[in-house]
């Protein structure tokens, strides 16, 4: 059988023993020393030892305490996420951002119409023989006007990219909306570059281009001729990929929490939320936070 021997057995037979030591020496003629008026320095020394040893053994136990990230890749490790999001909710969460997406931009496109006062504006539905989920038409004067509502979608979907991506970062979604809020915050993000890849893309190799298209119908607008329309593609098509390139951390933040894999929060826009603000007698829906 093992005995272990505690630090408090340890002083209980110090004191024993000084105690049977102590009752020798009076026995002797040593009336002056008696157990009672012992101090015990051994006792102590062995206490502030222990005390010292074990608040070396801390300070050393806080300079080897590193992360388990720190430890996976020191030694070249990629960590293993759980997903939270099955596999039939991908094609659910892609078709109704694509929608959200499309019907927003439109909106963007009537809100704006209404605002600069242009006539006819009607906002459509679904049109299976146009091939359209919504649609709007809309008669403006000049073409400084047509410009703002044909630039306006686009403006409107920016607008959601960011206050969406602010609410994932900011955890004000519940688990079960986060994938498909980066779902639909993706298709945002895109949207502007959709229209100038396609266009741009359709324009240099001399194929036919959707009148829907709005990038294009902004450059027969602005534009005299093919070649300032062709320069004016490139420079586009520069910035868009600029753009993308300087984004490429929320892109990936954005495609993973799609795909329901928890990630880090990159830095960059953090804080910004949408919300209703009272204008005069009504509200306005706006975003607010830094940048």
């Amino acid at each position: 059988m093992l005995y272990f021997e505690s630090k408090m057995d340890r002083t209980y037979n110090l004191k024993k023993n000084l105690t049977y030591l102590a009752l020798g020496l009076a026995a002797a003629g040593c009336s002056e020393i008696t157990p009672s008026n012992i101090s015990w320095p051994i006792t102590e020394t062995v206490e502030k030892k222990s005390e010292q040893s074990n608040t070396s053994k801390e300070k050393e136990l806080e300079k080897k305490k590193i992360s388990i990230e720190e430890i996976l890749n020191e030694n070249g490790i990629e960590p293993e996420y759980e997903y939270t999001t099955r596999w039939w909710e991908y094609p659910i969460n892609i078709t109704g951002a694509f929608v959200l997406d499309v019907v927003w931009h439109e909106f963007g496109h009537y809100t704006v119409a209404n605002l600069i006062s242009c006539e006819n504006v009607e906002f459509h539905g679904p049109d299976p023989n146009k091939k359209t989920i919504s649609s709007v038409s809309h008669n403006c004067s000049g073409d400084f006007r047509e410009t703002i509502v044909h630039s306006s979608g686009a403006v409107f979907t920016t607008a959601g990219n960011l206050a969406l991506t602010g609410l994932l970062k900011n955890d004000d979604m519940p688990d079960f909306m986060r994938s498909f809020t980066a779902t639909t915050s993706l298709m945002m993000m895109l949207d502007r570059h959709r229209y100038i890849w396609t266009a741009a893309i359709q324009n240099y190799a001399h194929l036919d281009i959707s009148t829907s298209n709005d990038l294009h119908n902004i450059m027969k607008l602005n534009f005299d001729n093919q070649t300032e329309i062709d320069t004016a593609y490139g420079i586009v098509l520069t910035a868009s990929a600029f753009e993308l390139f300087l984004r490429r951390e929320e892109l990936g933040y954005l495609i993973f929490t799609a795909l329901g894999k928890k990630v880090k929060v990159p830095e960059g826009i953090e804080g910004i939320k949408p919300g209703l603000y009272p204008v005069d007698k009504g509200f306005m829906i706006g975003i607010v936070g830094d940048i």
